[in-house]
């Protein structure tokens, strides 16, 4: 027996390591169940042809499902009409059918259930009973449902064979019924999911005549012309009449085999709706024995406010009384649906002084009430304290009690449909650091108690650092000292940080371990202190590290600033030498920075000097020594400054011709301008040499424009660009060509009479003053007219080689001169006889030939010859003015010549 106690202590002490008492929440008899499942069987008893509902109830804790899950149901096969009925019905979103199995005494059908963000479902499945007969059928079978193949729930049902009526004519609902009621659900936003369906002759049991079906539908109902029918039942689904449709069942077909099929199209003319009165009629008219028809459709809701739904369907046929079935409803508000239950934290992570939170928990359904008076608590962690709800802006939820670290909410309302969050704030008291926070809710249900997510926060110690810069004498609180923060392993965690006006810098969040600041720079008038200074973040520090760091005022400073002599600029780049009145350096390579300036502080009083080692770029170097003293007790830095003077560029402009090997050109006249256009220099001409210079250029860009071109040249005014480097020791050679100033000549073509006519077809050659030919084959245009282009200054002359038909060639030359700098176009004429022979062999032409059609240039020739008179005298006369006026024109070409 002892050793029976010794084990058990053992145990007991190894499973107090395991649990802690804040894990364990509830009592034996209250602890969060695992997945419960409901399921119920509508109606009990079941008669023949009767809609039965499988309504099934899903509860579990957050996680608790997979996702997806399984849900199967075994039923008799003996009370099942047609198993596609659990395939064929609209279903919820989260449930999708996966088979249908028979193997002689049951019929397994299975669902896959999304349980993704949900944790509980209400639902139901609906299948029409077959005929049942007394005498085949049990007094009661068993129903199963499965879920996961794990958690069962069975229902027993009692069978009341016949129970349904006359098996002529039946009228079905295809969705859901309240299990309480037993009134169906109409669905107010799946018109598709409220379907009928009128049978007749479902038991084949005879032929009939004159078969009519009347069905008026419901106030606030019509007839939904988007029902698609099923897929599953062959023929043409496509027709129907505002959604409805019939298909046959044909008793005839053997079992095992598809025996259905629409049939729509056959009874078009016999299918009347009327939208106003909400009434449709459908004539079968004849229906043989082996035949059942089916009226198959589904409505929507058009005024949800109405209660209850009455649908009532007759019956008439040839020899017997009407038959009259009726179905009412009611607005579906806990049909099929689906839950949630969540919580959520607004911080992952807290660090000192930050110790607050805020809880929210979240609650949803679609298609699903939660009722009201449903319990919720919440085991707060250790050392978290309850501050009150924050956020409730339905007043969905009411605080009923704070015991301890278990806070108790209940919701005031019925919610359906709904979305509802409660927010409440938290605060962390505890002194254990880091904790980790972790949280969960519960919600208490009719079927147990279920828990949401668990949500976990790290709470964290203190990590700040504050640092206070003091003066090291009495302790003055100094601003404007600029420290960097490095870690243990000397990288660099913030930077620049800066002292305010009580001379603190604080710095948060800062992970476990060793730091030090290294000031960069001291507070103005003190002395830069390098020195590290070490802080240590610890684990559970609740309050911020404090150090201090005092500074000594600057004993003496200097500031140089290095300047442009002529416009005063700032210079960065020049160094100094700091020497003291001893010649020995102090500092040497100071730089100016981009002020210009150098600085140096912590020097003793004395004299000073700084010298200059390197100019600035672009700057001539000037050692002149810069003379300064340090006085004792000197509160402000002491200013000196040095000018340079810039280090002048030159550049030589080169003017050539862009023939004759590059001559030289001397009087181009040019503009200096710089690179915003600006004229800084005009009048610029090059020199014998085809040369100008200019000098005493500062650093930059520059253009050379031509105003004037040399004498005998085109004028060229495309900038010529050039730069002026610091440094530059060379001149800038640059240059530019000029094309020549060349020449045109128009030479023009007359006839000696006929008012100087223009002829065309005259060809010349061009010769120089030497004679050698420049140019041939040059014919005048229809103007008489021929132009000679881009000739170079000189004396050239036209030779007549071919001359216009019709008239005499006159080789005598034409010369003229092209001059220097010439703008305007020369013109020179030449004037041709006209050929006798010419003339008569027109003249034959004509009289030869006084039927052909002459051309226009002909009919001028014709009129041209009675100008000069019909007789021979005037013929003569013609002759005698033209020699003279030939030998005056060969006179005048030797004058030219001569010339």
């Amino acid at each position: 027996m002892k050793k029976f106690f010794s084990i058990l202590m053992i145990v007991f002490v190894l499973l107090s390591q395991v649990f802690s008492l804040k894990d364990i929440a509830f009592s034996e008899g209250n602890q969060p169940k695992a997945p419960y499942l409901s399921f119920e069987v509508n109606p009990n008893p079941i008669g023949s042809m009767q809609l039965v509902s499988l309504n099934v109830g899903v509860d579990s804790s957050f996680g608790e499902l997979p996702s997806p899950s399984k849900i199967c149901f075994d039923i008799p096969s003996v009370l099942i009409r047609q198993s596609s009925d659990f395939q064929n019905q609209q279903l919820p979103d989260y449930l999708t059918w996966l088979s249908t199995e028979d193997d002689g005494d049951n019929t397994h059908i299975c669902y896959e259930l999304d349980t993704t963000g949900q944790q509980y479902f209400t639902f139901s499945i609906q299948f029409t009973s077959a005929m049942l007969l007394e005498g085949t059928v049990d007094p009661s079978y068993d129903f199963t449902a499965t879920l996961n193949d794990t958690v069962i729930s069975k229902d027993t049902v009692m069978i009341h064979p016949g129970t349904t009526g006359d098996p002529h004519f039946a009228k079905f609902r295809k969705f859901a019924t309240d299990p309480v009621d037993g009134l169906g659900l109409l669905d107010l936003n799946y018109p598709n999911y409220n379907m009928y369906e009128l049978v007749f002759n479902r038991d084949f049991s005879g032929e009939f005549q004159d078969v009519v079906i009347q069905d008026q539908l419901a106030k606030g109902t019509q007839l939904d012309a988007s029902f698609p029918g099923w897929s599953e039942i062959p023929g043409n689904r496509g027709i129907s009449v505002n959604g409805l449709r019939v298909y046959q069942i044909d008793g005839s077909v053997p079992i095992g085999q598809e025996n259905r099929k629409y049939v729509t199209e056959e009874f078009l003319d016999a299918i009347f709706y009327d939208e106003n009165t909400g009434e449709f009629t459908v004539n079968l008219g004849t229906v043989d024995q082996n035949i059942s028809y089916v009226v198959q459709y589904a409505v929507e809701v058009t005024d949800g406010s109405l209660g209850t739904y009455t649908n009532t369907a007759t019956l008439t046929k040839e020899g017997s009384n009407a038959i009259t079935k009726k179905s009412t409803e009611k607005i579906k508000s806990n049909g099929s649906g689906k839950g949630f239950f969540e919580k959520a934290v607004d911080k992952t992570e807290i660090t000192l002084p930050d110790r607050d939170l805020t809880y929210n928990l979240k609650v949803g359904g679609v298609g699903y009430t939660l009722p009201a008076g449903t319990i919720f608590f919440d085991y707060l962690p250790d050392g978290v304290e309850f501050k009150g709800i924050k956020s409730d802006s339905n007043k969905t939820f009411e605080l009923v009690s704070v015991e301890g670290n278990k806070v108790t909410f209940k919701t005031t309302k019925e919610l359906v449909n709904y979305t509802e969050n409660l927010f409440f704030d938290v605060s962390y008291e505890g002194n254990s650091f880091p904790e980790t926070l972790n949280n969960t809710a519960y919600i208490e249900k009719d079927t147990g108690t279920y828990y949401s997510n668990t949500v976990s926060t790290v709470a964290k110690g203190n990590r700040s650092a504050v640092l206070t810069k003091k003066d090291d004498v009495n302790g003055q609180s100094l601003k404007g000292a600029h420290f960097d923060l490095y870690n243990e392993s000397n990288e660099l965690i913030k930077e620049d940080l800066t002292t305010n006006e009580d001379g603190i810098i604080m710095v948060d969040n800062l992970e476990i371990g060793i730091y030090h600041f290294i000031e960069t720079v001291p507070p103005e008038g003190y002395i830069l202190d390098e020195t590290p200074i070490i802080v240590e973040i610890l684990n559970s520090q609740v309050e911020p590290v404090q150090v201090v760091k005092t500074n000594k005022k600057m004993v003496g400073a200097v500031q140089l600033t290095k300047k442009d002599n002529l416009n005063e600029q700032s210079l960065k780049g020049a160094y100094f030498n700091l020497y003291n009145a001893s010649d020995e350096l102090v500092k040497e390579a100071l730089i100016t920075d981009e002020n210009g300036l150098v600085a140096v502080d912590n020097l003793e009083p004395g004299v000073y000097q700084f010298v200059e080692t390197k100019a600035p770029d672009g700057y001539l170097l000037d050692e002149t020594p810069v003379v300064f003293e340090i006085i004792a007790s000197q509160t402000e830095p002491v200013q000196v400054s040095k000018t340079n003077k810039k280090m002048l560029g030159e550049v030589i402009l080169t003017k050539t011709a862009d023939t004759n090997n590059g001559k030289k050109l001397e009087g181009a006249v040019f503009e200096l301008k710089d690179s915003n256009g600006i004229v800084l220099k005009n009048q610029l001409s090059t020199n014998s040499q085809g040369e100008l210079t200019v000098k005493d250029l500062e650093p930059g860009d520059y253009q050379f424009v031509e105003t004037k071109a040399p004498d005998g040249y085109l004028l060229d005014e495309t900038p010529v660009v050039f730069e002026i480097i610091a440094s530059q020791t060379e001149p800038v050679q640059v240059s530019k060509t000029n094309k020549k100033m060349l020449g045109e000549v128009i030479l023009t073509k007359t006839a000696d009479t006929n008012n100087g006519k223009k002829l065309e077809g005259a060809v010349f050659e061009l010769k120089d003053s030497n004679g050698i030919v420049l140019k041939n084959q040059l014919s005048t245009n229809s103007q008489g007219e021929l132009t000679v282009k881009d000739l170079e200054p000189g004396d050239y002359q036209f030779v007549e080689t071919k001359a216009p038909k019709g008239y005499e060639l006159d080789e005598m030359p034409i010369s003229f001169t092209i001059a220097t700098n010439q703008t305007q176009t020369i013109r020179v004429n030449k004037v041709n006889k006209k050929s006798n022979t010419v003339e008569n062999e027109t003249s034959d032409d004509k009289t030869n030939s006084p039927n052909l059609p002459v051309d226009k240039n002909q009919a001028n020739k014709q009129n041209q010859i009675p100008a000069l008179g019909e007789s021979p005298q005037s013929m003569l006369a013609f002759l005698g003015v033209s020699i003279l006026f030939i030998l005056i024109i060969l006179i005048m070409g030797k004058k030219r010549v001569r010339k």
